[in-house]
């Protein structure tokens, strides 16, 4: 890929997964054992969301697909 093409990519990312929905305050310590024990209410849905779709396996797999779908 082009290098602005690599550019706009990572904007999208971005904006889908992390502008104004994960909330560095919150931060990403203990979130799943906070979520399982019910401590989490400080905790969006949103933030949730982005911090579970960082994951590497995840975000590889969500890469993935969107490049296929957007080139093949």
């Amino acid at each position: 890929m082009e290098i602005s093409q690599m550019i706009r990519v990572s904007n999208i990312i971005a904006e889908e997964m992390y502008i104004n929905k994960f909330l560095p305050e919150i931060g990403v310590a203990r979130i799943e054992s906070k979520v399982s024990t019910g401590k989490d209410r400080d905790i969006t849905d949103d933030h949730l969301i982005a911090y579970r779709m960082s994951k590497e396996e995840i975000m590889f797999n969500w890469l993935y697909k969107f490049c296929y779908q957007n080139i093949f």
